[in-house]
């Protein structure tokens, strides 16, 4: 392999990972998207309306886990006083 060949490995090599990363953080939003919404409608159905500032509250949530445990409390809390003290 000559150095033209090589630099053009390279070059793809790094729009792959590029690419990787950008499909890996899509992913991600995507996720935390979903479970975020998830949460919502676990709380619409279980004590109609939401107050915004819990919509708000949750918008604010970004990491996958931090709302995964959001959606167990949205499951099993008596009551959207005790969910917004999770």
């Amino acid at each position: 392999m000559d150095g033209r060949e090589q630099r053009l490995l390279i070059h793809v090599e790094s729009q792959a990972r590029r690419e990787k990363e950008r499909i890996d953080r899509s992913l991600e939003q995507g996720r935390t998207e979903a479970l975020r919404e998830a949460v919502k409608r676990v709380l619409v159905a279980r004590f109609g309306d939401l107050p915004e500032s819990v919509t708000t509250s949750l918008d604010g949530v970004v990491e996958i886990d931090a709302l995964d445990r959001l959606l167990t409390s949205a499951a099993s809390a008596p009551d959207l006083a005790a969910f917004r003290t999770e």
